[in-house]
């Protein structure tokens, strides 16, 4: 396998402004967002910060954008946040810096841009990275080498994605945290995870009390399980446990009219003839 160019490289030689590049001044309504954007959400406080810092000193650092010949618009590559920014502040054009590019080396840019500015949510984030690896089929290996983080650290973002909408809706908005999201995939039933979200939720549980939970619930189903073994082997057929500490149902299976009546002799100290 070829080894992949590393994308942070790229993103830094990308927005790397020398005497060469040259800046002009572009209609900030002839500059449409990136479709490729990962970044959905945007801070609207920090998004005022910089409104004021615009009004203030201008724009420091221009934007980067390539060039749509058949619709006359500019895609932002890199700064949206900024061209947002200058929006809000009233201004007319924004300095920038035009690039051909083709649509991957579009989606790479705004991919890692946000990854290595810690900009994204740990669901953007996710997100971001399995576009990577669909898009451009990097390995998890890989792709931790280009975003500059570990391999277990990628993995761990990714499981992320296997929450239910519900919970990943919850860490988008801050909610909860990634923690309290890992310690929710540790719960393989789907009932007792969202019941341990729920409570996330209304009483406030922190990470560490949360994986103490999830904790608990492994000993007691693993318990449970023996437990359940140990009956299925006295009486010959299937048993199941279900309920919580003070309240619950045992069910014995039967497959026949025999069997039925051989359990309930059992059950009733009734030795058979």
């Amino acid at each position: 396998m070829n080894k992949k160019e590393p994308l942070g490289r790229g993103l830094s030689a990308l927005i790397e402004t020398d005497a060469v590049a040259e800046v002009v001044d572009i209609e900030t309504d002839k500059i449409v967002p990136n479709p490729y954007q990962p970044r959905k959400q945007f801070d609207e406080e920090k998004l005022n910060e910089l409104v004021k810092s615009i009004k203030n000193q201008g724009i420091i650092q221009p934007i980067i954008v390539t060039k749509n010949k058949e619709k006359n618009v500019y895609t932002i590559v890199v700064g949206e946040r900024r061209w947002r920014a200058a929006k809000i502040a009233g201004l007319k054009t924004i300095p920038a810096i035009v690039k051909d590019m083709s649509d991957k080396q579009i989606i790479e840019a705004a991919l890692i841009e946000n990854i290595q500015r810690e900009e994204l949510n740990p669901i953007e984030l996710a997100l971001a990275y399995k576009k990577l690896m669909e898009e451009f089929k990097y390995t998890q290996e890989e792709l931790s080498e280009t975003v500059g983080k570990s391999r277990s650290s990628v993995a761990n973002t990714l499981r992320l994605l296997k929450l239910p909408e519900k919970i990943q809706e919850a860490i988008k908005t801050n909610k909860i945290t990634e923690g309290h999201g890992r310690a929710l995939l540790a719960i393989e039933d789907d009932k007792k995870r969202m019941e341990l979200f729920r409570r996330m939720l209304n009483e406030k549980v922190t990470v560490r009390e949360a994986e103490k939970k999830v904790k608990q619930k492994k000993q007691k189903d693993v318990a449970i399980t023996d437990l359940e073994n140990r009956l299925s082997s006295i009486f010959q057929t299937k048993v199941s446990i279900k309920g919580r500490k003070k309240k619950g149902t045992i069910m014995i299976e039967y497959y026949s009219r025999e069997q039925l009546e051989g359990l309930i002799n059992m059950l009733l100290g009734v030795k058979n003839d």
